[in-house]
């Protein structure tokens, strides 16, 4: 996953994701985090523990403990491999 984002001190920007291979079914997947900036540095691996599927939806949360001052978000986007079972 790549991301270009603008976080200043006392704030933070968390990308979590969830994957499923029915659209309908994405709703009932449990989130899991992806992306923790300040800590985290583009691009990043996706984690193991993200479920396979054909759709995946990505979820930005912008925090900030300073009034006034918020991250900001540029672009975020993926590659990704398509695997067939053979």
């Amino acid at each position: 996953i790549y991301w270009d984002a603008e976080v200043p001190e006392g704030t933070r920007l968390v990308i979590r994701a969830r994957a499923a291979d029915l659209i309908d079914d994405l709703p009932n997947v449990e989130w899991i985090t992806v992306v923790e900036v300040p800590d985290d540095v583009s691009p990043k691996d996706l984690p193991n523990n993200l479920p396979n599927g054909h759709y995946i939806e990505l979820e930005a949360r912008l925090y900030s403990i300073k009034e006034g001052v918020t991250p900001k978000v540029g672009m975020i986007h993926f590659d990704y491999v398509c695997r067939m079972p053979y």
